[in-house]
């Protein structure tokens, strides 16, 4: 699991954010909810990372050709979006991208597992409890006690 949280840079060419090793800057949300993405980035600002959101896929993968961030945190239920079908997509896209879900469903295990998911949060729940799980994920991932 190492690895899990180090930014990778896919060979497009496109221009990525350098690497700052160790450390977690950056989250991008994909979250139709204002208020939760405003309720990230209030919580995630008080530890230091910049919290991006966005409303659907194609904002999401817009903004991954500039900037690799150090965890996505995805809704498996977007209202213009197929579900678990274009989230599929999303990860055969980015495989290396540590993502997480947010659902108001149970997930199978065994699909979880599958698509290198390392977390799911099921709604309704705190966002404090988001932010204490990626926080102790990265600091794992990085080797720190």
């Amino acid at each position: 699991m190492k690895d899990v949280f180090r930014r990778f840079s896919c060979s497009t060419g496109s221009m990525k954010q350098p690497i700052e090793e160790g450390q977690f800057k950056n989250l991008f949300v994909l979250e139709p909810n204002r208020e939760l993405n405003e309720a990230y980035q209030v919580a995630f600002e008080t530890h230091g990372i910049t919290v991006s959101g966005f409303f659907d896929y194609g904002e999401l993968n817009q903004a991954l050709e500039e900037v690799v961030p150090d965890a996505v945190i995805v809704d498996l239920r977007l209202p213009s979006e197929a579900g678990v079908e274009s989230f599929k997509l999303f990860r055969k896209a980015h495989p290396q991208l540590p993502t997480y879900l947010t659902a108001t469903f149970d997930i199978e295990p065994r699909m979880a597992l599958e698509l290198g998911i390392l977390g799911i949060f099921y709604k309704p729940f705190r966002v404090k409890q988001v932010v204490t799980q990626l926080l102790l994920d990265f600091k794992v991932a990085n080797g720190h006690k």
